[in-house]
């Protein structure tokens, strides 16, 4: 018996029908809808574009964001591109939308990635969520990643302890406090020893309590292969006018600073045992075979 095949046909109805949802304002299933037709190819992509910069709702436009970078064509990666930097996208929910862009953009390593990254964290007056985020995913990259752009992302991480008050949409005493805070994770997953000074500075001047406690935190995590005598005097100086509660961390810092000064010191006094060990076949000044000479 003879059947048509309407599978064509079926296809097609099911993508305009995903395409009409997802234009459909206030759908409750509309991510999932994004998501369903970033599996359809590039056909698709105009349709998520408009989703990710004019969509009421952050959860579709981040839903259309990885549908984008699902596809991967050279029309949804520019898409991606323009979003991150804050091209053609409506204002709110504009941080959400632009982070979770930048993110897929390093994900798909994007050789774009890393400059729209800088542009975020150093144009003047920025939402400070978006610097936050920012640094926040530097400290979610990979080793390789870090240690290729570590100048850069010392030098990005430094501005930020320094930069002027960022705008917020609304009230929040402690916004620069989360950007100081974030920036000094980063420069401790660095290992950047030369912001110990400034760092220590944030723990003895009048800040809010959240970035002391940050700052405690990450100073131990600094590593040294030679002593830093300036540096523990420094931080020795800082824990006597810290608060009480603060002090632990700062002794833990301060102990672990000190242990390439007392690594050295044992070493060498391992050296000068050595040296005055009488050694095998050789005989101590004034003895013959190094028996005692007898009279």
């Amino acid at each position: 018996m003879f059947e048509e095949d309407y599978s064509g046909w079926a296809s097609k109805q099911t993508d305009d029908a995903l395409v009409k949802a997802l234009s459909t304002p206030n759908l409750a299933c509309n991510p999932g809808v994004a998501t369903e037709l970033g599996k359809r190819g590039e056909w698709a992509v105009p349709h998520l574009v408009r989703a990710l910069n004019n969509d009421d709702s952050f959860q579709v436009r981040e839903a259309a964001a990885d549908a984008l970078a699902k596809i991967g064509s050279a029309e949804a990666v520019e898409a991606l591109r323009k979003a991150a930097a804050g091209q053609g996208i409506s204002e709110q929910p504009e941080f959400n939308v632009r982070i979770r862009a930048l993110k897929l953009l390093f994900k798909l390593r994007d050789e774009h990635a890393m400059k729209i990254l800088i542009e975020t964290i150093r144009a003047p007056q920025q939402d400070w969520q978006l610097v936050f985020g920012a640094l926040q995913l530097l400290l979610h990259q990979d080793p390789s990643f870090l240690n290729e752009n570590s100048k850069i992302i010392v030098s990005l991480a430094a501005y930020c302890l320094d930069r002027p008050g960022a705008v917020c949409p609304y009230p929040m005493n402690t916004r620069d406090e989360n950007v100081k805070s974030k920036a000094a994770e980063v420069l401790s997953r660095m290992n950047a020893v030369e912001s110990i000074p400034t760092l220590i500075g944030f723990v003895t001047d009048k800040t809010h309590e959240f970035l002391k406690g940050v700052v405690a935190l990450v100073l131990p995590r600094f590593k040294f292969d030679k002593p830093m005598p300036h540096l523990t005097k420094m931080l020795s100086d800082a824990i006597e006018k810290t608060p009480e509660k603060f002090r632990p961390l700062l002794q833990n810092a301060l102990e672990a600073w000190e242990l390439p000064a007392k690594s050295e010191t044992e070493d060498a006094l391992r050296i000068l045992k050595r040296n005055a060990r009488p050694q095998p076949g050789r005989a101590p000044e004034g003895t013959p075979n190094g028996k005692p000479v007898k009279k």
